[in-house]
């Protein structure tokens, strides 16, 4: 007896993994004694290990669960904090992208699709202002990129709108971290 074909994709197996993985980087950052605690003890690299975990954090539901973005405001200050913040969300934002656009191949997305109803196949999943809007939704950038993948969208206006639209929240969280801690 062989797995159901959906259990089969690619795709959906690399979200499952994303998932574990991202429990266990959060639980490593606990036992690490928080953001405080990797700063303290990794120094200047801990840019480097930071900012790959909050990428494979938030391509998972847990990602937005925990304040990434105060928090690189507080370790890094504003203007460091709001990039730590944007670049995570761009690798995050790439890896979503990717498995949504595996998962619809594995699972033949076109053909379902074209069974969708007129008006949810018009909608605008690929326009560049729902592309960057629809972002400052609590809990939407996650399945605005896997759809988008899903969809087919271009990478490249996926990638630019995802810049533009997750700069000012980065801002501002960041922001919101500096002032909680008094960083500059």
């Amino acid at each position: 007896m062989t797995a159901p074909r959906v259990l089969r994709s690619r795709g959906l197996q690399s979200a499952l993994a994303a998932l574990v993985v991202g429990g266990l980087v959060i639980a490593w950052v606990h036992v690490e004694g928080g953001p405080e605690g990797i700063r303290a003890h990794y120094g200047l690299a801990a840019p480097l290990i930071w900012i790959p975990m909050q990428v494979v954090v938030h391509v998972t539901p847990l990602g937005d669960f925990v304040p990434w973005s105060v928090l690189n405001g507080s370790m890094f200050g504003l203007w460091l904090g709001a990039f730590a913040t944007w670049l995570s969300w761009m690798g995050s934002a790439s890896a979503q992208y990717a498995i949504g656009r595996r998962t619809a191949q594995d699972l033949d997305w076109e053909a379902k699709a074209a069974r969708l109803p007129e008006w949810l196949r018009r909608f605008p999943l690929g326009h560049p202002v729902f592309l960057i809007v629809a972002r400052a939704f609590p809990l939407m950038a996650g399945p605005i990129n896997v759809a988008a993948g899903a969809a087919r969208v271009p990478f490249g206006r996926v990638l630019w709108c995802t810049a533009i639209g997750v700069f000012p929240p980065a801002l501002f969280l960041a922001a919101v971290g500096v002032g909680l801690v008094g960083v500059t």
